[in-house]
């Protein structure tokens, strides 16, 4: 494993750890409108989120990820963890209440999105879902969409998006700002009225206002346009500066 690799699946770990308070913020509103008994997570990491829903009662979890997880920092039994290529086409011989994926998908290669989004369906008639946005920086984003993009992918295999998750959130100084920007419910279309909730909220999901960015972000972002402004003006100043010091030295040679 070379120096950088091991940067980054570290990195990686200190990160998925850090989304658990937006998961604990998260999942009772899911558990709320689905109420679900089994959940399998693609792209589960070290299984934070799998193990909330664990301690909020749903026991029968599935994790799936790379050969990258460390097993001992697994927070699911071992034995609920599969390894795998998500880039490549993932099926099980049985189905789930519930699949996730949250922030995995623009990790993985563009020709692989439809594969992606084919697995997730084949799993669970209610997924909840959610990726990198165009031009968010971090490690190994290849594919970064906005959620129009994968509501799409969902539309055209009979699933419709259900956007009442990020009004609950949105404001809330818990969740990281790329939940509260894009997560969404997505639901197969003929089993709609199964989630009387669900069904509910779809009625008010505005489906033309997928694509937001949150405030938090945005002002992140003009936080470093603005540094990264004054640097330059700071280094153009001094080189100018610099420029007529030698240019006085050379007057006085």
């Amino acid at each position: 494993m070379t120096l950088k690799t091991y940067q980054y699946i570290e990195g990686s770990y200190n990160h998925l750890q850090s989304t658990r308070p937006s998961a604990l913020e998260i999942i009772p509103e899911v558990i709320k409108l689905v109420q679900p008994t089994s959940v399998i997570d693609l792209g589960c990491g070290i299984g934070v989120w799998l193990s909330v829903f664990q301690e909020l009662g749903v026991e029968n979890v599935t994790g799936v990820d790379g050969h990258w997880v460390d097993q001992k920092k697994i927070k699911i039994p071992k034995e609920n963890f599969i390894s795998a290529d998500l880039n490549q086409t993932f099926s099980l011989k049985k189905e789930f209440d519930l699949a996730i994926s949250v922030e995995t998908a623009e990790h993985l290669s563009a020709d692989s999105a439809e594969t992606f989004v084919e697995s997730l369906i084949k799993l669970a008639p209610v997924i909840l879902f959610s990726a990198a946005v165009p031009f968010v920086p971090g490690n190994m984003h290849i594919n970064c969409q906005w959620p129009s993009y994968w509501a799409k992918h969902f539309s055209n295999r009979g699933y419709v998006a259900i956007d009442v998750i990020r009004s609950k959130l949105w404001s809330n100084p818990r969740v990281m700002w790329c939940y509260s920007q894009g997560i969404l419910l997505f639901v197969k279309k003929e089993l709609l009225s199964n989630y009387p909730l669900l069904e509910a909220e779809k009625v008010e999901s505005d489906l033309t206002q997928l694509d937001v960015i949150h405030p938090t972000y945005y002002l992140k972002i003009v936080k470093e346009l603005n540094y990264e402004k004054t640097l330059r003006k700071n280094s153009s100043f001094l080189s100018k500066k610099n420029m007529f010091k030698k240019f006085k030295n050379f007057v006085r040679a």
